[in-house]
């Protein structure tokens, strides 16, 4: 079946079912490395390396050479996920020298890729920026393109911005192929983030849309282990605040967010951002007590209410007593709670 039929992880998951009844031992490496490749790029690293280790072991015992450096880079890609990355640089070591043996230079080439994103996932991105380049006289477009928006990116990283959005430009002169693509997205929206760019909102957001589109949030899991004032900008964001957070739990990167005092839950859910005090006073509104009422339960003054609503609204992005209880009942999956008399429809909320 021609790759351009399959779309997504789901589709080639389905069709790799059927491989046991390949007979054809090249057929099958060759879906094999097609398909840790969309895993990897998807973030869907434990069974990346599990088919790409089985395709390895596969084009060893039948002495598939042309799939082995693939192999090996596509285990580099998943150990470096996975955040083993002493076994993702031998496996990269092993896959330059398959290549090397086999004169595929565009094997040597994508190991070079590999070893930058390899680098810049372990948070090492001086080393990744003295990486030198491959020959990239004998070269496709794609991996060309891959080899460059791979460099840029260490280059954003390392916050040589000029130099970063060159090479993103030539990327996307150059091709639109998926790697490319979406790397440049990554590219751009570090240098904006870095340079105070206004616009930094609207790459932010392209960059979640281009990557999810294109099933390659792996370069997203790159760029903010090497920058994790991107993982906090994408978090801190309300449009891009819970896509952001698919992408860290399947990276299982929840521990990277909670070191950066950033909470995942609470990017995605706004009432895990009240304060304790605030979350008590959302309480007794979502009953449909008046001010005054919270003020008695709670010991504290009506005017102190008051401050407490308006940080609630603010917080939740809602402007009366009305909104509030719907947003709680279709929260709890319960009746509508009764709001309270004097309800506020309009945007001049004074609690």
């Amino acid at each position: 079946m021609p790759i351009a039929e399959v779309e997504g992880v789901a589709d080639i998951g389905q069709h790799a079912e059927l491989l046991p009844a390949v007979s054809d031992p090249f057929l099958r490496c060759s879906f094999g490395s097609m398909f840790s490749c969309a895993l990897n790029l998807a973030a869907e690293y434990a069974l990346a390396l599990q088919v790409a280790t089985a395709m390895t072991n596969e084009a060893l015992e039948y002495r598939v050479e042309f799939a082995m450096p693939y192999g090996h880079l596509m285990r580099a890609a998943a150990l470096a996920g996975l955040r083993r990355f002493d076994s993702a640089h031998e496996a990269l070591t092993e896959a330059h020298a398959e290549a090397v043996r086999c004169t595929d230079y565009f094997g040597q080439q994508g190991v070079y890729a590999g070893r930058i994103r390899a680098l810049l996932h372990e948070g090492k991105v001086a080393e990744a920026c003295a990486l030198e380049p491959p020959d990239l006289t004998e070269s496709l477009a794609a991996m060309r393109g891959e080899v460059w928006a791979s460099r840029g990116l260490a280059l954003a990283c390392m916050g040589r911005l000029e130099e970063a959005a060159a090479h993103g430009r030539d990327v996307r002169r150059t091709t639109r192929a998926v790697e490319p693509k979406v790397l440049s997205l990554c590219i751009e929206t570090l240098v904006r983030l870095k340079s105070r760019d206004p616009d930094s909102s609207r790459a932010k957001r392209e960059l979640l849309s281009g990557a999810f589109e294109a099933g390659a949030v792996d370069f997203i899991v790159t760029t903010y282990r090497a920058c994790p004032d991107l993982l906090a900008a994408l978090l801190r964001d309300s449009e891009t605040a819970e896509e952001t957070g698919y992408v860290v739990a399947r990276a299982s990167d929840e521990a990277l967010a909670q070191s950066l005092g950033l909470d995942v839950l609470g990017a995605i859910d706004p009432v895990a951002s009240l304060s304790v005090r605030e979350r008590e006073v959302y309480d007794l509104l979502c009953e449909g007590f008046p001010n005054g009422e919270i003020a008695s339960r709670l010991f504290i003054s009506p005017a102190t209410v008051k401050v407490h609503v308006r940080h609630v609204y603010d917080k939740l992005g809602i402007r009366s007593r009305t909104a509030l209880a719907l947003n709680a009942a279709s929260r709890r999956g319960h009746a509508t709670p009764t709001a309270a008399a004097g309800d506020e429809t309009t945007s001049n909320v004074d609690g």
